[in-house]
């Protein structure tokens, strides 16, 4: 055999043993310590932040922010009902509520993308932890139409606040699992 296959040959099975712990039957990152949940926790596709998988808070003051072009899952069933008003709109189904910034180039639109009940999503230009909330700018219930954030008369640099609840003739029981996506013109930040 000629030197350099052999040579292959040794770095080939030291990567092996690096990479597989034979007692555990696990692969590692770091060689036999580190086990596959310490390697899913450090990579970025298995962070629970990825995507933006984050529920909606349930407070004006725990809102979760979004960032722009990302997916988001909201959920509402084991939310409470702390929202009760939008503007003349009655809301009796859970809430939950995400935020963010317009940068500074307004574009895009806000666009529900699956949902397993009736729900309704609100842009309102402020949050309210009394529960009865202005006016949405903006809405939507439909699957695949968005929320416009031009045509809602969305400002550079103003902070807004995105409702997700259930159709009012849902009632009550109108809670459930909403995704969306953010179009790339929301920022997190009021400094661009």
């Amino acid at each position: 055999m000629k030197p350099s296959r052999v040579l292959a040959g040794y770095a080939l099975a030291s990567f092996c043993c690096l990479m597989f712990d034979g007692a555990r039957g696990e692969v590692s990152a770091d060689g036999p310590d580190r086990d596959v949940a310490d390697v899913a926790e450090s990579d970025l596709i298995f962070n629970d932040d990825f995507e933006g998988r984050k529920n909606g808070g349930t407070s004006c003051a725990t809102a979760t922010v979004l960032g722009g072009g990302t997916t988001y899952a909201a959920d509402t069933r084991a939310a409470p009902n702390w929202m009760t008003l939008f503007g003349p709109l009655i809301s009796s189904s859970n809430d939950v509520v995400y935020t963010f910034v317009a940068g500074p180039e307004v574009e895009g639109s806000i666009i529900p993308t699956g949902s397993n009940y009736a729900f309704a999503m609100y842009l309102i230009p402020s949050c309210t932890d009394l529960g009865s909330e202005p006016q949405p700018i903006g809405a939507t219930a439909t699957v695949g139409r968005g929320i416009d954030l031009v045509a809602s008369g969305v400002i550079s640099g103003n902070t807004y606040f995105i409702a997700v609840t259930g159709s009012a003739p849902g009632g009550a029981g109108a809670n459930g699992t909403l995704n969306f996506t953010t179009p790339f013109s929301l920022t997190n930040s009021p400094e661009f």
